[in-house]
């Protein structure tokens, strides 16, 4: 959850937030984050990185890199 500073202000509670991301997301990670300011940042961008590496497009990425492919440069369903 992004912009959690400015949940006082709107009158948003994070532990009804964070309460209910967990029931919605089950095991799913929450992060209560401020990314304008980074705080937070380093933990999602850990996810996203884990979550590329467990789905198995890592190693397909490796594969791609290795063959000559440039970094970015599509989808690993090619």
């Amino acid at each position: 959850m992004n912009k959690i500073d400015l949940a006082e202000a709107v009158g948003a509670d994070l532990k009804v937030m964070e309460r209910d991301a967990a029931k919605m997301r089950e095991d799913g990670p929450t992060v209560f984050a401020v990314v304008k300011d980074g705080k937070g940042l380093d933990h999602i961008v850990n996810l996203i990185i884990s979550a590329w590496k467990g789905s198995g497009a890592y190693e397909l990425s490796l594969q791609r890199w290795k063959d000559g492919a440039q970094r970015g440069s599509g989808s690993v369903d090619e």
